[in-house]
């Protein structure tokens, strides 16, 4: 009973609660799992990808990548999630691990995390103010 009190399951498409209307933070959810329902979003909706991938630090991706259909399309996930800053940790095929059908496919992503040390910070805020115009390029 403690563990569905505290999981936040939602109800709903994709592109509503990916978009600007319940936007999401960056990392707000530790993990994010999809299960036959990537596969059935529209290409001219491929843009919730990078939306997901912003919010979540872990990604579970259960799809079928292979089928093109009138309510299917074709994915590599590997390929969507690691331009976002994602690395593909675990690959399974679910018909030797699950028992589901031989085009499901599971991908684990993990997020890539950047730190920046004190080094780095100042070289990042000095591009950054450059950028802005407050240095005119002078040097620290």
């Amino acid at each position: 009973a403690e563990m569905t009190e505290s999981i936040n399951v939602m109800h709903g498409t994709i592109e509503h609660f990916v978009s600007g209307v319940t936007g999401f933070t960056e990392n707000e959810f530790d993990l994010g799992i999809s299960m036959a329902v990537f596969n059935h979003v529209h290409p001219d909706s491929d843009w919730i990808f990078e939306k997901i991938a912003y919010a979540c630090k872990m990604l579970v991706v259960i799809e079928i990548e292979t089928k093109d259909g009138s309510r299917t399309f074709k994915r590599n996930y590997k390929d969507v999630f690691e331009q976002y800053n994602f690395t593909q940790i675990e690959e399974y095929n679910c018909t030797k691990e699950f028992g589901l059908p031989e085009e499901y496919i599971t991908r684990v992503f993990k997020k890539n995390v950047v730190k920046k040390t004190r080094a780095k910070k100042k070289e990042i805020d000095k591009v950054e103010d450059e950028i802005d115009g407050k240095t005119n390029g002078e040097s620290w």
